[in-house]
């Protein structure tokens, strides 16, 4: 079962998101720390409710070009690994892959994982403290 994660960053107190497979492994991040939680959660809901729907665009491919408001980009890192950014029109980041892929198509089934489950699975917000009743 894949889950939202709702965290702070330990180093900048900034808070991210994460969305793990059942295995507990993050198949996607935030892209970025946010300084206050409701910019977190709407860039949380954002991908959410977006990302099973939204298109791909293969930037690997020649004549790739933006397609939508809202769309998985697919590229090649630095090191030449294949990853997915999912973008507004505003070339705003909302979210990014959580590891590089050696292939293609192997970026490709991720994002397939990604669409399946991003809709449907819970958030955990590990950020809410209890007070300590003395």
């Amino acid at each position: 079962m894949y889950t939202y994660h709702v965290r702070r960053s330990s180093a900048n107190q900034q808070y991210y998101w994460t969305l793990e497979a059942g295995n507990s492994e993050p198949i996607a991040w935030s892209g970025e720390t946010y300084i206050n939680k409701t910019d977190c959660l709407n860039g949380l809901n954002l991908f959410k409710t977006h990302a099973p729907t939204a298109p791909v665009n293969d930037t690997t491919a020649t004549s790739a070009r933006r397609t939508s408001t809202l769309e998985f980009e697919l590229f090649k890192d630095v090191k030449g690994e294949y990853r997915w950014r999912f973008q507004a029109g505003n070339n705003r980041i909302i979210g990014v892959s959580g590891e590089g892929y050696i292939t293609r198509q192997g970026c490709l089934d991720a994002i397939g994982r990604v669409k399946a489950n991003a809709g449907r699975a819970p958030i955990v917000d590990h950020t809410q403290t209890v007070a300590t009743l003395y």
